[in-house]
């Protein structure tokens, strides 16, 4: 019986295993520590920080309002694509911007407020609602 099973306990697995991996937790535990390497006083940090936790709030509502019009996959994909922006947006302002300068400071923040866009899109609500949907209720 668990047998036919097989194929989709290893696609949710999957799909918990790279919502975890984003990276979008890392951004947010050490968001106030960039910030303030940047240049940006403890408190503004904080408050960019707060920021981000609402961004990630609201597009998680939206999702879950929009997930039966749009589809799990769809919003899947358009949560990947936001993050993966968003980390590359990231990557280059690093790249470009030299340590403490403070003007990569906003390009920082639309960068996270991407990545948190994204995740509250995707990775954040998607994974948990195909992981209770995939199964009958005999194997939940």
């Amino acid at each position: 019986m668990l047998k036919e099973y097989q194929y989709p306990i290893y696609l949710i697995v999957v799909i918990q295993v790279l919502s975890q991996i984003t990276g979008g937790n890392v951004i947010r535990n050490y968001a106030p520590t960039i910030f303030e390497n940047g240049g940006v006083s403890t408190t503004l940090s904080l408050v960019f920080n707060l920021i981000f936790g609402v961004v990630k709030t609201i597009f998680t509502f939206v999702s879950i309002y929009y997930i039966d019009e749009t589809g799990r996959l769809k919003l899947l994909v358009y949560g990947i694509v936001m993050v993966g922006a968003g980390m590359l947006f990231l990557a280059i302002t690093s790249l470009v911007s030299p340590s403490g300068d403070i003007t990569n400071v906003p390009a920082f923040v639309v960068g996270c407020a991407l990545v948190f866009a994204g995740f509250g899109v995707g990775y954040g609500p998607v994974p948990w609602v195909l992981s209770a949907e995939m199964f009958p209720t005999l194997i939940r």
